[in-house]
């Protein structure tokens, strides 16, 4: 959970990360249960916090959610299927 303004933002167990008035949360704790390994942990907090950060850079497009999260994902190697799909 991220404080914030004197309240608790309660992130979802499935996010990794999300952006809330600009400001990029990552769910700490659930990276570290998942990879449990420093350098694993490193590298997903990483490909996390660029993937929220594209999302800041593509805001201004307009574009679909699910259209934004497609290219975001083609454009840092991560996984796209229909399951993921159906979730946006």
């Amino acid at each position: 959970m991220v404080i914030k303004s004197h309240s608790l933002k309660i992130i979802k167990d499935q996010d990794y990360g999300f952006i809330e008035n600009g400001v990029v949360g990552i769910n700490v704790e659930r990276l570290w249960l998942e990879f449990q390994d420093e350098e694993a942990f490193i590298h997903e907090f990483a490909s996390t916090y660029a993937h929220e950060m594209l999302h800041i850079a593509l805001a201004p497009f307009g574009l679909p959610e699910v259209v934004e999260e497609e290219v975001i994902r083609a454009m840092l190697g991560e996984a796209w299927d229909e399951e993921i799909e159906q979730m946006y």
